[in-house]
């Protein structure tokens, strides 16, 4: 059940930004307008609430000791505000390659090509990110609880 939790929360988290990001259409003309400071300081404050439980609870089901801990929770925190940051990019390059592949627009092969490979690109960075997180977790963490983080 933890695991189903941990999971279901960090994937909140990770789209909450993207998803939450667009801007809501004005009343009067259907231009956009930007979200209120206020909506995205909230934003910003429940996304670190829910990531600081989510490892503190991996921490302590690992009995990680003080130190380890500190070292953990950062090299956490690094890693997911790169990881919101490409999922912001990621959902920007959606749109755009809907925009552009949808039935009413302008098909402009040039264009959808570039959405694919600029998608292309932030894989590639994802799954760098998720490799310098493994080789930093291995300076700080022991093989059993690598193998306890890889399971949760």
């Amino acid at each position: 059940m933890k695991n189903k939790t941990f999971c279901a929360a960090l994937f909140f988290v990770l789209f909450s930004a993207a998803a939450l990001s667009e801007t809501p259409p004005s009343a009067d003309n259907g231009a956009t307008q930007p979200a209120a400071p206020i909506r995205q300081d909230y934003r910003k404050k429940l996304q670190d609430r829910v990531f600081l439980m989510m490892a503190w609870e991996i921490a302590d089901e690992m009995n990680l000791p003080t130190e380890k801990e500190d070292k953990f929770l950062t090299a956490m925190r690094d890693h997911f505000s790169q990881k919101s940051e490409l999922v912001k990019e990621q959902v920007e390059a959606l749109r755009l390659l809907k925009k552009n592949s949808g039935k009413t627009a302008a098909k402009n092969p040039a264009e959808i090509q570039a959405g694919l490979n600029k998608l292309d690109e932030i894989r590639e960075r994802q799954q760098k990110l998720d490799n310098e997180l493994n080789n930093r977790l291995k300076d700080i963490l022991t093989a059993e609880q690598q193998a306890h983080f890889a399971v949760a």
